[in-house]
């Protein structure tokens, strides 16, 4: 087979493989259960820091409160937080679902290796902030045709996602070492794969690593950094 056959084939967007509706269904719910929980977690740990409470007892508050939010988010019908959410942003992304469940774990959990573990692969994540921030733009931008081809139809494909599992995949290939070194990446990783395996949320592995929430996440994280070496200079 030539070069250019491979890559047209590669290239080559064909009917696109949705998620089954019960799939759909039920990341709708999980996904922004984990959101909205990690949400409040995040929430109630600033809220902890400035009211000076221990970490014991601010645990036990984030855990019940958790508890009450992923209760609340199984309630069927328009009772539930993401019912209102579906209609207004669909379903989270695959990344930001698994953000949501390292916060869960890294506030929840008891202190130890499985929380220490999450807290320092949300470190790491915070790296690949910009690159985020690049691909919701080039993203955004493709939906004014100025790019010489449709960007976003690839995400059906295999191309697109070949090339984001190359991307994360980096990091190993560059310098090998310890999982711990590079849980950021194996996290992205496990996020592609299981794209590839139900093809959540929408079938268009673009949707399942980058949101509009997240993309905001990772502008404010961005920021956050500029301003920190712009006062370390300073």
């Amino acid at each position: 087979m030539a070069v250019s056959e491979f890559w047209g084939q590669l290239l080559q967007v064909q009917t696109a493989a949705l998620p089954s509706v019960w799939g759909a269904a039920v990341w709708l719910r999980l996904g922004w259960a984990l959101v909205l929980a990690a949400l409040v977690a995040t929430l109630l740990a600033w809220w902890g820091q400035s009211r000076g409470r221990t970490d014991t007892t601010g645990r036990a508050w984030t855990r019940g409160l958790v508890a009450v939010v992923l209760l609340w988010c199984a309630v069927p019908g328009e009772a539930s937080p993401p019912f209102w959410l579906g209609l207004a942003f669909q379903a989270p992304s695959l990344s930001l679902g698994l953000l949501g469940m390292l916060v869960l774990v890294q506030r929840c959990a008891p202190p130890g290796p499985w929380a220490q573990g999450a807290a320092d692969t949300l470190a790491q994540m915070k790296s690949w902030a910009g690159l985020a921030v690049v691909l919701g733009w080039v993203l955004l931008l493709d939906t004014f045709a100025i790019w010489p081809m449709a960007l976003y139809p690839l995400g059906f494909g295999v191309a697109a996602w070949v090339a984001l599992l190359a991307v994360v995949g980096l990091p190993w290939a560059w310098r090998a070492g310890a999982w711990r070194t590079h849980a950021a990446a194996g996290g992205w990783g496990l996020v592609l794969l299981g794209f590839a395996r139900l093809r959540l949320p929408s079938g268009n592995v673009w949707d399942a690593v980058l949101d509009p929430w997240l993309w905001v996440v990772a502008h404010l994280v961005g920021l956050k950094a500029l301003l920190f070496c712009y006062r370390k200079r300073s």
